[in-house]
Parts: C-alpha cells; sequence; structure tokens
C-alpha cells in the first residue's frame, strides 16, 4: 500500500505542474500497487472543489487529522509526501511518522529546494525539517524529477538516499495541425501557467516592441504573486501595448486544448524548470514551443535548433521572427520532429517510473 499526501489533486487546476505529475504517476502504478490519495477539498484560491468531478479513491479533505494520518500510515508499506513547506501534508506528516521506525518515505521537492527559491525563513524551516526526519529514523528517500533539479538544489539533504526519475508526460494528441498563419497576418505567443515571479512573462512582454505590431501575447493562468503581476501591468502601460498583451486567467485541462489552438507559438520564459508540463503539452496540441534553458529538457536542440534558449533579448526575437516567416510546410516539419522527441521521452518516463516504485517498494 502506498499513501500520497498531496495539497492539491484533481480536479483542482490552479497549482498546476504538480498536480499533473502526481495524477500521471497514480495512472502508471493503478495497475500495479494499491494506493490511496489525500488532498485538500479545495483548488489555491480555497474555492471548495465540485463534487460532481472528484476522483474516485481519493481523500478529499478540509482537516488532515493527524489520528487519520497515523491510521494510514500504519498500513502503508510507503509514504510519498509531494511538498516540503505545506503544514498539513507535510510538517505534520513528519510529525506523526516519529511514531514509526523504520518506514519508507519518499519525499519529493518539486523544486522547492533549487538555489535561489530558498529564503533564510525557509532555510531555517529545512534545518527543523530536517532535524525531525532524522529524529524519527525512518527509510527517507529524497525525489528530484531531473538531473538537473539534484545538482541545483541546495545540498541540506545530500546526505539522504536519493532516486531520480521524471514526472510522466500527460496523453500526446493525434491532432491535425492547424494551417498556420503567415507573417502578413496576426501571430499570437501564449504562456500557460501559473503568474509568479519564476515564469518571467516580464521578458515575453519586454519583447514585443521588437516584435510586429500584429504580434499578440496571450497570458493563461493563475495570477499566484500578485505583487509581479502589478509590475507586469506597469511594464505594459509603460511599454504601451495595453492591445498586446491580454489576461485570460485560469484555464483547465479541456480549456487548454481550446485555447492553445489561438496560439501560434507556446513560450516558456522561466528561470528553471524541474519538468514542466506545458512544454509537451503544447507540442502534443501541434504548436512550436520555444523556451528558457532552464528547462531540463537541453537534448531537445539536438532535434530542433534553437527551442531552449538562454533569456537573451536578441536570441528570443530572432527565433520568434524565424517562426513567424516559416512556411506551413516548415512549421508542421518542426512540430513533427518536437512530437518525436515527446512519445520517445514518454514511453522512457513511464517505464522508469514504474522501474523506481518497484524498487521502493522491494523488501529489504
Amino acid at each position: 500500500m502506498i499513501v500520497i499526501l498531496a495539497p492539491y489533486f484533481l480536479p483542482a487546476v490552479e497549482p498546476g505542474g504538480p498536480i499533473k505529475s502526481i495524477s500521471g504517476v497514480s495512472e502508471i502504478l493503478r495497475d500495479n500497487f494499491r494506493h490511496q490519495i489525500i488532498t485538500r477539498n479545495t483548488d489555491f484560491s480555497g474555492q471548495l472543489l465540485d463534487k460532481n468531478t472528484l476522483e474516485k479513491g481519493v481523500s478529499y479533505v478540509s482537516y488532515v487529522s493527524p489520528f487519520q494520518l497515523y491510521r494510514e500510515f500504519k498500513k502503508a508499506k510507503l509514504i510519498w509526501l509531494n511538498s516540503l513547506y505545506s503544514i498539513p501534508f507535510s510538517f505534520l506528516p513528519i510529525l506523526v511518522l516519529c511514531l514509526f521506525r523504520n518506514k519508507k518515505v519518499l519525499i519529493s521537492p518539486r523544486g522547492q529546494l533549487l538555489k535561489g527559491a530558498i529564503s533564510p525563513f525557509k532555510k531555517k524551516y529545512l534545518w527543523v525539517y530536517k532535524f525531525i526526519i532524522l529524529s524519527a529514523r525512518n527509510n527517507v528517500t529524497i525525489h528530484y524529477t531531473h538531473e538537473d533539479e539534484k545538482t541545483n538544489s541546495d545540498s541540506i539533504f545530500k546526505n539522504f538516499n536519493s532516486q531520480v526519475f521524471l514526472n510522466p508526460i500527460t496523453e500526446i494528441f493525434k491532432l491535425k495541425p492547424k494551417i498556420h498563419r503567415s507573417a502578413s497576418k496576426d501571430f499570437t505567443i501564449g504562456f500557460f501557467g501559473r503568474v509568479v515571479k519564476k515564469k518571467n512573462i516580464s521578458f515575453i512582454i519586454s519583447l514585443l516592441p521588437f516584435l510586429t505590431k500584429n504580434t499578440t501575447f496571450h497570458v493563461h493562468g493563475f495570477i499566484e504573486d500578485k505583487k509581479y503581476w502589478k509590475h507586469c501591468e506597469k511594464l505594459i502601460q509603460e511599454l504601451k501595448l495595453t492591445e498586446r498583451v491580454i489576461f485570460f486567467g485560469t484555464y483547465s485541462r479541456a480549456d487548454f486544448n481550446k485555447k492553445v489552438d489561438d496560439v501560434d507559438l507556446v513560450v516558456i520564459p522561466s528561470f528553471s524548470e524541474n519538468f514542466c508540463h506545458v512544454f509537451f503539452e503544447a507540442i502534443s496540441m501541434m504548436r512550436i514551443v520555444v523556451s528558457s534553458d532552464g528547462l531540463p529538457w537541453k537534448d531537445v536542440n539536438k532535434i530542433v535548433p534553437n527551442t531552449l534558449l538562454p533569456l537573451e533579448e536578441q536570441l528570443w526575437v530572432k527565433r520568434i521572427k524565424q517562426i513567424q516567416n516559416m512556411t506551413v510546410a516548415d512549421y508542421a516539419s518542426e512540430v513533427d520532429e518536437l512530437q518525436k522527441y515527446c512519445s520517445k521521452t514518454k514511453q522512457y518516463v513511464s517505464e522508469d517510473i514504474l522501474v523506481n516504485f518497484k524498487d521502493l517498494m522491494r523488501e529489504q
């Protein structure tokens, strides 16, 4: 039995990637291991989830009880925590685990240990967290989604066992590509994700003055960092781009398929990402993607050059203009190569996840 604790889960949408990752792993484990997911009954904003859309076999709670955790942990062979900083879904569980010895525990930081993401307060919190884990004397493994995440993470857990396996890649759609618009017509750049400083959408806003006036920027996502969004709004005003930057708000999985259809290019200008589901989802929907080299998929540049770029304005403007001037055939050809890369990566990732969980569940 695997007990999975996650601050949020489907049908919640606002937290983005982590939900997709846990859901994808759950699908892979379904035919191999019995597992129980415990999560909130709300989305990130606090809105209650629609009872008619709740997932079967998932325990949605308004309050995490230490007694409930104890009961679930007692029968579990593996306990999987999907956050470091959540009090009810990470800190409380490690306190309850002090009542056990030699329990197998998997902790997925999900990018929360990346250097530059840890404030002095969080550093102190992590030292307390580490002390509690060591005091409990359980068998703890830290999960990183990529070697880049492990290399670029804070060293506080360096002496712990670790496993590296990627997040699952969501379904690859088989769709006909929409006819690509020529450079003489409107060209739409799309961003899909949480609006936070780390996602760096202000970088794309700053590029627009160097692109043709028929180029617009559509922002789809939940505004998590209101201070950062105000900064973006100020930049939009200063550059006189109010008619070229449009905010559409939160989107669901079904919405994504429809909204990406109105986009010619998907951009991911993040400073860093430990995975990034949108990268694969956009490609599966027949869209070229331009991303920062903060993503771990460096090898994609061997297939389609300049898919991952340093955050340098000149390089991004050049690449976007190149895409704008592509013929329908050229655009479709690049998408086809990107989809081959996705399919190959998806198969490998699914097999690797299953191998890693079999290893974790093996008797010592």
